[in-house]
């Protein structure tokens, strides 16, 4: 009887371990396709702007035809590195444009830094600057989240002990912290100081920030001088969109079109707004079978009656656009 008890107790656990597995790689599965299914919608956008900006059109179609939603891994390698790769370039691009324009007013500024005799016209020169840097944030916050979505792909699921490259996390983050924090200010804390003093000191941190940005950047970009000659092409004929020539003579409506373009190309038609809010079923992302709801419900609830929370009483938990009720 113990015999026949044993061997019915391995056979339970034999078929829950193999359910499991089953479970496991449905998962694996599902989760390869919903990545194939972004990357290849990324690339075919990527594409169709390469078509748009120039006359390039070597190792166009054979791109279409690599990078076609569900392929298998072998082929998927190389659509994922060039997708990866032509977006840390553009938006490395993008900020130093951004970085080049700020650096711009920063010299106008130091004209009448240095002269002494304009400090109407220094103070409203930083104020300027200021005002630029406030408005870039939605565009510096949607990149942001455009390369954080892109870390969060677990790449252990796709390729195994291989070379892939990374998001630009760590150089986008330093300057969104940055815009994030400007963004906050209203006033300088320090009243003591005149309004001409308080414009030096935002002045000489708005220089550091530009020049340790700048840094970051430029480091990063350097190391694209050592890609593949035919994607080095590529990158070359997907443009950007362009700043005003002249920021003196234009007006902030200009360069907030300009931020404005920059979310459109780079962020929605790229399908981020739709990755990041799925709204259709081929970009919901599958659910990990080990993952346990129950737990992080659990520990929600513990944490609301802690003192303190009260105020988070209005924030509800929404799941897959259902209501679960407020914490």
């Amino acid at each position: 009887m113990k015999f026949y008890s044993f061997i019915l107790l391995s056979i339970i656990v034999f078929t829950l371990n193999l359910i499991e597995g089953v479970q496991y790689k449905s998962y694996h599965a599902m989760y390869e396709n919903y990545i194939a299914r972004v990357v290849s919608h990324i690339c075919s956008q990527i594409i169709l702007y390469q078509k748009r900006d120039s006359n390039y059109y070597l190792n166009i179609s054979s791109l279409e035809e690599d990078f076609r939603p569900n392929t298998n891994l072998l082929s998927f390698r190389p659509k994922y590195i060039y997708t990866i790769s032509i977006l840390n370039f553009k938006y490395l691009e993008i900020l130093k444009k951004f970085l080049d324009l700020i650096n711009l007013i920063l010299n106008n500024c130091q004209k009448f830094y240095s002269k002494k005799k304009s400090p109407k016209n220094f103070i409203r020169c930083v104020q300027f600057l200021e005002i630029i840097v406030k408005n870039s944030k939605t565009m510096i916050e949607k990149l942001h989240n455009a390369m954080k979505f892109i870390s969060y792909i677990d790449i252990r699921f796709l390729f195994s002990e291989v070379f892939v490259p990374h998001p630009i996390i760590d150089e986008i983050d330093f300057i969104y912290q940055y815009v994030l924090e400007k963004s906050k200010e209203t006033s300088s804390l320090d009243l003591n100081k005149s309004p001409y003093e308080i414009s030096e000191m935002k002045f000489k941190n708005l220089t550091t920030f530009q020049t340790d940005a700048s840094i970051r950047v430029n480091n990063y970009l350097q190391n694209y001088k050592n890609l593949d000659t035919s994607l080095i092409n590529d990158l070359k004929c997907i443009k950007i969109v362009e700043l005003p020539i002249n920021v003196r003579s234009s007006k902030k409506k200009l360069l907030n079109k300009f931020f404005s373009e920059i979310i459109k190309n780079w962020y929605k038609n790229l399908g981020f707004e739709e990755f990041l809010n799925p709204k259709i079923e081929e970009f919901i992302p599958p659910i990990d079978p080990d993952t346990n709801q129950s737990d992080g419900i659990e520990a929600l609830n513990i944490i609301r009656k802690e003192s303190g929370w009260e105020k988070m009483n209005h924030i509800n938990i929404v799941y897959f656009v259902k209501i679960y009720g407020s914490i």
